[in-house]
């Protein structure tokens, strides 16, 4: 009975493995050809580590890396990332993330917790934001940003909008390799589409404001 259960776990972890590796040989084509096509740098990583890559795709600054997360119960993996920042800089200092993020927003370490009054925000995400500073402001006034944060909380991976008055951005972060090309493509395309909501400006009409997912 010990020898067929040694067996089992042995032959388990050897199909895990050629798995594991199988999907990293595949994540690292993928995105190979991924930032040959919109000429990223890109970075191989060692033979058992994700490759990551970085540049401008459609005027805004892109990464893509491996991350060392941690979640509520202490346990740490290996993540994807990818970052998609914005170009006209919000005049506001938050973070907007959900669960999955947690670690991040500790990290932060932004006292304040801020809620927008509006029936399309999500109830479930952290907030965070200084004393003095009116973040559900910068939303409220213009309904796309709203929906931004609602589409972007829809994605199926930890997700967080960020700015810090210097920089802005908006991240996932997933266990899943994106080593599917047109998947990849899928995701960064509604993460661009999220960042144009996000950079709409007050004076456009806030009434048309569509879900795009």
């Amino acid at each position: 009975m010990f020898l067929f259960l040694w067996v089992v776990f042995v032959l388990a972890a050897v199909g895990f493995f050629l798995w594991s590796t199988h999907a990293l040989f595949e994540q690292k084509r993928a995105w190979k050809a991924y930032a040959k096509k919109f000429n990223l740098n890109y970075t191989p990583g060692t033979m058992m580590q994700s490759p990551s890559m970085a540049g401008e795709i459609k005027g805004h600054r892109v990464n893509f890396y491996p991350q060392l997360s941690e979640n509520d119960q202490g346990q740490r993996s290996t993540k994807n990332v990818i970052e998609v920042f914005l170009n006209d800089i919000p005049n506001t200092l938050c973070v907007v993330a959900s669960r999955g993020f947690m670690d991040f927003v500790a990290l932060l370490d932004l006292p304040e917790p801020f809620t927008v009054d509006d029936s399309n925000w999500p109830n479930n995400l952290l907030t965070r934001s200084l004393e003095d500073e009116e973040a559900n402001v910068w939303f409220l006034n213009n309904k796309d940003r709203i929906i931004a944060i609602q589409n972007l909380s829809k994605l199926p991976f930890d997700t967080a909008f960020v700015c810090d008055g210097e920089q802005s951005f908006i991240a996932i972060r997933t266990s899943n390799s994106l080593g599917d090309p047109r998947r990849l493509n899928q995701v960064v395309g509604k993460l661009f589409d999220i960042i144009k909501m996000l950079e709409s400006h007050e004076s456009e009409d806030k009434d048309n404001a569509k879900p795009v997912i």
